[in-house]
């Protein structure tokens, strides 16, 4: 399994993600000029490739630039999923093939609403995979030492590296909604 890239298709998903990213496109960068923006979604897909079945677990962090050469703070910047009661949990994504071929994350990510980053103004964006239902650590959790670390992440097959630009979206409200919702049975079919 390689991940081959982060693709960020900003404030909505693809719609055809497969389409969009694998194919013929799959060394086509659908994210140049892409930034991050705060106050908003920012959807974000990983792809890859395998050589025969894999079945793997992913997660994508969203480091401010001065923390990238620290992989046992990562934790702090990983993005998360809400739940129905809206608590806050570490998002994991599937990707797996029966066979050769390009992998495409099941969902995307939303590395929502990020904030400044501050000095360096921008993100590096790190993705990870491990196999499904093990033991195995991240890579994150077995980290280089800052000398390594260009060797960490060009040789491990099980990273990705992206760096991104940040740009603040506060010329509008943000405005969040929960809502509760009943349909009566036999209503819709």
């Amino acid at each position: 399994m390689i991940i081959a890239d982060i693709q960020v298709s900003g404030q909505f998903p693809f719609t055809n993600p497969e389409q969009t990213l694998g194919g013929s496109n799959y060394g086509v960068d659908q994210s140049l000029d892409s930034v991050l923006e705060g106050g908003r979604a920012n959807y974000v897909y990983l792809r890859g490739d395998c050589s025969g079945p894999v079945a793997m677990d992913t997660r994508l962090f969203v480091i401010p630039a001065q923390f990238i050469l620290f992989p046992a703070a990562y934790d702090n910047f990983g993005v998360q999923d809400v739940d129905e009661d809206g608590n806050q949990f570490t998002a994991i994504r599937q990707i797996s093939s029966t066979g050769a071929g390009v992998l495409i994350t099941d969902s995307p990510f939303n590395a929502f609403n990020p904030p400044n980053p501050g000095a360096g103004n921008h993100y590096c964006m790190i993705a990870e995979a491990k196999r499904t239902n093990t033991n195995d650590p991240w890579p994150h959790d077995v980290p280089p030492t800052s000398a390594d670390f260009a060797n960490w992440t060009l040789q491990n097959p099980c990273l990705c590296h992206r760096n991104i630009g940040w740009s603040d979206y506060s010329g509008s409200n943000l405005i969040a909604w929960e809502i509760g919702l009943t349909i009566p049975a036999g209503e819709y079919t």
